[in-house]
C-alpha cells in the first residue's frame, strides 16, 4: 500500500481518490477477509475510515466499464499517439544506450521483452544486439536506417556513475518499460471487447492478473518509493 500511496500527494486535490482508483482493481479480486484487512490498511494510509474507503471503492466500481472503455481518454492517453519528443521515446533511448554502452548490464538486459520498446527500429536493434556473437560488431549487422538510429542512441549523453548506481538505474528503466507494455496490453484487451456487454469473467480475471503484474513493477521503482 505505501508503494502506491507514496506516488501521490495525499494532501493535494484528488490525491486520495487517485490512490483508491489505482488500487480498486486489486482489492476487487481479494477474498472478503483479505479485502477487509487491506481496506483497513488503506484507510490508515489515507487517514480515513474504512467506511469512507468502501464508499469510494463502490464509486470507482460503478465507473469501471465506462472508465476502461474510454481508456484512451484517461490514464493511458499518453500511449495513444507517441511522438519523438515524448518521454516514452526518451525512456527507450536511454535504456538502449545503457544496454549498448554498459556491457556489465547484459545479464539483466537479456530478460527484457523486446515488445517493451515503442519503435520498430529500437526493437530490431535490441534483438540484433541480443543475438550478437562474442567480438561481433553490432553496427555491421544494421541496415542504413537502423545504423542511423543506432548512432543516435550510442551518442546519448550518459551521466557518469558507479556500477551500482547504473544497475539500480537500469532496473528502474526495465520496470517502467515493462509497466508501459502491460498497460498498453491491458488497454488493447479492453478496447477489443464488445462495448454493449459487461466484461466477462475471463476478461476480469485477465485484467486482474495484469493489474497485479503492473503493481509489481512499482516495487523498488524510484518513481514509487
Amino acid at each position: 500500500m505505501p508503494v502506491v500511496s507514496g506516488r501521490f500527494d495525499l494532501d493535494g486535490p484528488g490525491g486520495k481518490g487517485r490512490v483508491v482508483e489505482t488500487l480498486a482493481p486489486i482489492l476487487r479480486l481479494l477474498d472478503p477477509f483479505d479485502r477487509e484487512k487491506y481496506i483497513g490498511m488503506l484507510a490508515k494510509q489515507l487517514s480515513a475510515s474504512a467506511d469512507t474507503v468502501e464508499t469510494a471503492l463502490k464509486h470507482v466500481r460503478r465507473r469501471f466499464n465506462q472508465r476502461d472503455r474510454n481508456v484512451g481518454e484517461n490514464q493511458y492517453e499518453k500511449f495513444e499517439e507517441l511522438k519523438p519528443v515524448d518521454n516514452n521515446y526518451k525512456l527507450d533511448e536511454y535504456t538502449l544506450s545503457l544496454i549498448i554502452n554498459r556491457p556489465e548490464l547484459k545479464e539483466a538486459a537479456i530478460e527484457l521483452n523486446a515488445e517493451c520498446f515503442t519503435r520498430t527500429e529500437d526493437r530490431e536493434i535490441y534483438l540484433r544486439w541480443l543475438n550478437l556473437y562474442p567480438n561481433e560488431s553490432l553496427i555491421k549487422l544494421l541496415d542504413p536506417v537502423l545504423e542511423e538510429r543506432f548512432s543516435s542512441i550510442q551518442s546519448y549523453t550518459m551521466i557518469p556513475s558507479s556500477n551500482t548506481d547504473t544497475l539500480i538505474d537500469f532496473d528502474t528503466c526495465i520496470k517502467r518499460l515493462e509497466r508501459r507494455r502491460l498497460q498498453l496490453y491491458r488497454a488493447d484487451l479492453i478496447q477489443s471487447q464488445d462495448t454493449d456487454s459487461p466484461p466477462t469473467i475471463d476478461l476480469q480475471n485477465e485484467l486482474g492478473g495484469l493489474d497485479r503484474q503492473i503493481l509489481e513493477t512499482y516495487k523498488g521503482d524510484k518513481e514509487g518509493d
